[in-house]
């Protein structure tokens, strides 16, 4: 039999884009915690097992029992969850949505290089536009480096996006000369 894990990443990554998608992440989060939570007490794990009940019988229980607000869009994840015979991977579930999290609110610092400075308005529609771009929050600093005569240059880690006007002028000498 698969990993437990293996089952529950597609319903982890379909949570959390539904919740980010409504903007109801930390609901989510505290709804799948106290789930996982519920799903490792002996009885309920027995409940969540047994053929005596009904699947859509034991996802109305757990969502009963739950303790907190079930989010909108919660009591369908569950019934799925149920039908699909998956609520055993409950804990898996919620330990891959909050890896997701973590990774969504992740923090990647950026050095950005443009040929002038620029004003707090440009460099703050810059930073949203990349981190939109990314998926991701960024640290920005700004750099001005005046030999890349336009555009910009952003370096992230070890990861380099060159938009500037002097890389597309090299390249465009190259291939006027091949």
């Amino acid at each position: 039999m698969a990993d437990m894990s293996t089952f529950a990443r597609p319903y982890a990554r379909a949570a959390f884009d539904y919740a980010n998608e409504h903007e109801a992440v930390g609901e989510w989060r505290s709804f799948l915690d106290r789930l996982a939570e519920l799903a490792t007490l002996a009885p309920v794990h027995d409940l969540v097992s047994t053929p005596a009940v009904s699947r859509e019988r034991r996802a109305e229980v757990l969502a009963e029992i739950a303790g907190v607000a079930v989010p909108r869009g919660g009591d369908n994840f569950l019934r799925l969850m149920a039908r699909n015979g998956r609520l055993e991977a409950l804990p898996a579930v919620a330990e891959e949505f909050a890896r997701l999290e973590a990774l969504a609110e992740a923090t990647v610092e950026a050095v950005i290089e443009t040929a002038v400075e620029l004003e707090p308005a440009a460099a703050d529609r810059l930073v949203a536009a990349l981190s939109k771009r990314l998926g991701r929050k960024l640290e920005a600093s700004f750099k001005v480096a005046p030999d890349i005569i336009g555009g910009v240059i952003v370096r992230l880690g070890d990861q380099v996006i060159d938009a500037s006007l002097a890389t597309r002028l090299t390249r465009l000498a190259r291939a006027m000369a091949a």
